[in-house]
């Protein structure tokens, strides 16, 4: 498993308990941020690749940004996803709903 166990963490901290499948999303959605590194890394490949290239060079620059874009689409919608886990979670836990 990729990086920690965020739900054991947030149901010491909040000190609730969290069900199955909230505790598997949160779990698996932790585990996904490590392409935050990897669209970084094929953005700066991509630019390293058109910086200093003529045609073929600014070319392959282009579909490796588009890679790093599509990428980076794919994080921005866990990113949305584990905000709406953490609010559902936060409201369970504050609100009692």
């Amino acid at each position: 498993m990729v990086g920690y166990d965020a739900a054991g963490v947030l149901t010491s901290v909040v000190n609730t308990q969290i069900g199955s499948n909230q505790r598997d999303s949160i779990n698996n959605l932790t585990s996904a941020m490590v392409l935050h590194p990897i669209a970084a890394v094929l953005a700066f490949i991509a630019f390293l690749i058109s910086a200093g290239a003529g045609f073929f060079g600014s070319f392959l620059g282009s579909v490796l940004a588009f890679i790093a874009w599509l990428v980076t689409l794919v994080i921005m919608a866990i990113d949305l996803a584990m905000f709406g886990v953490r609010v559902a979670v936060f409201t369970i836990c504050y609100c009692g709903h």
